[in-house]
């Protein structure tokens, strides 16, 4: 062989045997006359890396996008209460502060309002349909360890209906057996119809057959209590942390009043419904610099809460002419309603032909185009359109300037002559609720000739004034909190809602008839008729259904989407369990 070439070979060789070092390798013998060289072939395996899984606190896998674990916070505003126990006072509670996200209830809702399973992975109705019992999961435990039983709801219902403790809420579970003697103070609490048979047995009883009671455990102010806690350091028992004990996915980590409000993660927290966000910090204020936050980056998200949409009108037709904030908002139709209720017992109200004047008289559709930029849908009843038993009514408090002019005048004030100044009380929390009742105060005066006095007041002088039965015309609101339309026409009913002056025997026997009614069909109907009934007597006058807007920054993701295509975090469901911060 040509030394040349032998020698070129072995130089090879050499450099073969440098780069394949460590590399999986395959040797070849080359034969060549009475030469035998090996020669090292380098062979190239390619490896796959494999995704490094990153979990949180709960061992939950982070969606592809997501930021580490430790990135996982929102900064949220909220609106501070006395305390965050929702289940002694849903009123007084700083629900939106995280209130209602400390305590896991026997039965949660999604982002549909469907129930689902909570602390009770199954419930069922009893044969007659008097009575609803619900099983605890196994293992259920308080955020320091201690176990969770029955007993825990018991005590949490019993508490909250008991008059000592002063809850203003008892009315939403007069469903419950014996639920107004007991709140009333008419007999002790013992004989509440809520009774745990063992530790994972809660047996609840019902006036007659109410079907949606589970959405009613649903509800935040339905969590359980841990009585020791309560017996021990009263009120203050759920505004520190060390003796705030919580069943949910977090806990309360610190509380400092006015400041900010910060919830964890609870690591005894035994359940299905795991979040992703880990940390969440709330901002307390009053809601007027909310969005003023959200522009300088010192807020994540603007939520809605009880009652109102945080982003006024004026701010709402400044977003959506706006390019860059337009791709941050998130507006939805809501099962709301926002109406005038009357007293009919005094002058001059008494008179139906007065009633309906004055709801003929007002533009509804003018109110939602000014103040929510045509923002949800006018209503001529209660009911929100949608809603079960809902049916189009437009006809029964329609806007037609000539037939208010003339019922007025059947009333015996032709274009307004001899009718007296009547005032109007609302709330002055809500940019929304200020323009609607100046709108109608110059429709009214313009279609009908009619003075209306303004009366704007602060929530707590509403409210207190309002339950003393000192208002006859005032603006009010409700809001769902559970698919049903006894949610809505129940609070007319005076032995059951908020509403006493208006008393109707028909719509009072159909409302109550129709809460134990077994055939759903009738059932139905039956609410049909009362809201029929509430809008042509006029208990009420009712304006619009709004909808809601939130606003989230890009990076907050996994917001969840309705069955009718809306996205948006239903806050008091499992709303907040999808988000994530991404990317």
């Amino acid at each position: 062989m040509n030394k040349n070439l032998i020698v070129s070979l072995v130089i090879g060789v050499a450099i073969l045997a440098m780069m394949s070092a460590c590399t999986p390798q395959v040797v070849e013998k080359i034969v060549e006359k009475e030469v035998v060289k090996t020669v090292v072939v380098e062979q190239t395996k390619v490896v796959e890396a494999q995704p490094v899984i990153v979990k949180n606190a709960w061992g939950k896998e982070l969606p592809a996008g997501a930021l580490p674990v430790d990135k996982q916070v929102l900064t949220l505003p909220c609106q501070e209460g006395k305390y965050m126990d929702v289940a002694a006072s849903f009123y007084d509670a700083s629900k939106s502060c995280g209130g209602v996200m400390l305590w896991e209830r026997l039965v949660m809702l999604d982002e549909n309002s469907n129930v689902v399973p909570g602390v009770a992975d199954k419930w069922e109705q009893s044969a007659d349909g008097t009575s609803w019992t619900f099983h605890l999961r196994d293992g259920v435990k308080w955020s320091d360890g201690s176990p969770l039983v029955a007993k825990d709801f018991e005590f949490a219902l019993k508490r909250q209906l008991d008059p000592k403790t002063g809850s203003g809420f008892t009315w939403f579970y007069s469903d419950i057996k014996n639920a107004g003697d007991v709140s009333e103070g008419k007999v002790p609490t013992d004989q509440l119809g809520v009774k745990a048979t063992d530790e994972k047995t809660l047996v609840i009883e019902t006036v007659g057959t109410i079907p949606y009671l589970p959405q009613l455990m649903a509800f935040p102010s339905s969590g359980p209590i841990p009585q020791k806690m309560v017996e021990e350091f009263g009120d203050k028992w759920s505004i520190d942390p060390k003796t705030c004990l919580t069943n949910g996915p977090w806990k309360l980590a610190e509380y400092s009043a006015g400041k900010q409000i910060v919830l964890d993660p609870n690591p005894n927290y035994v359940g299905i419904h795991t979040p992703i966000i880990e940390k969440l910090i709330f901002k307390p204020g009053t809601g007027t610099a909310d969005f003023s936050a959200y522009q300088a980056g010192e807020i994540d998200g603007m939520f809605a809460d009880q009652d109102t949409t945080p982003i006024t009108p004026t701010d709402y037709k400044m977003i959506i002419a706006d390019p860059r904030l337009r791709r941050e908002l998130y507006a939805y139709p809501y099962f709301a309603t926002r109406y005038f209720f009357i007293n009919p017992t005094v002058k001059p109200w008494d008179d139906l032909k007065v009633r309906q004047a004055v709801a003929h008289a007002i533009d509804r559709q003018a109110l939602l185009d000014v103040i929510y930029d045509g923002l949800g849908s006018p209503a001529y009843g209660m009911l929100p359109v949608g809603f079960p038993a809902y049916k189009p009514m437009d006809e029964v408090q329609k806007f037609d300037v000539k037939l208010a002019k003339q019922l007025l005048a059947e009333a015996g004030y032709p274009d307004g002559k001899g009718f007296p100044e009547i005032t109007l009380w609302y709330k002055n929390d809500e940019e929304a609720k200020i323009l609607t009742c100046t709108m109608v105060q110059s429709m009214l005066k313009e279609n009908l000739g009619i003075n209306v006095k303004l009366q704007p007041v602060e929530t707590k002088v509403f409210n207190a004034t309002f339950a003393k039965g000192d208002i006859a015309f005032g603006l009010q609101n409700w809001e769902f909190d559970f698919i049903d339309p006894s949610n809505f026409l129940n609070v007319w009913n005076p032995e059951l809602g908020r509403h006493k002056e208006w008393n109707n025997t028909k719509f009072n026997e159909l409302t109550k008839q129709a809460g134990s009614e077994k055939d759903p069909v009738k059932r139905l109907q039956m609410y049909e008729d009362a809201n029929k009934i509430l809008s042509e007597d006029i208990g009420g006058i009712f304006l619009y259904n709004w909808g809601h807007a939130q606003m989230w920054k890009p990076k907050v993701m996994g917001i969840s989407k309705d069955t009718l295509g809306f996205m948006r975090v239903p806050y008091y469901s499992l709303g907040f369990h999808s988000l994530y911060v991404g990317e």
